[in-house]
């Protein structure tokens, strides 16, 4: 039990105890189609709602991106653009 504790920050306290599992909680109930994002999300050293947040908005703006692009590339090869 100590060697655990030993292994925690000097600030770990019960309040960010709940913070990482809340955080983590999420990152499991996300769907199959996540996995990569999961993945990448839990090499953090540190886990927060603030950290996790933002890691959601860079994933839905990377996404709203790669439709924005697939939907050109259809566009053009239909000779909607020119």
């Amino acid at each position: 039990m100590h060697k655990m504790q030993n292994l925690c920050p000097n600030n770990f306290d019960l309040q960010k105890l709940n913070e990482e599992l809340t955080c983590r909680a999420i990152i499991c109930a996300l769907l199959e189609d996540y996995t990569n994002f999961m993945s990448s999300i839990l090499l953090l050293r540190t886990l927060d709602k603030t950290k996790l947040q933002d890691a959601f908005h860079a994933k839905e703006k990377n996404c709203q991106h790669c439709s924005v692009c697939t939907l050109l590339c259809i566009g053009v090869q239909e000779g909607l653009f020119i």
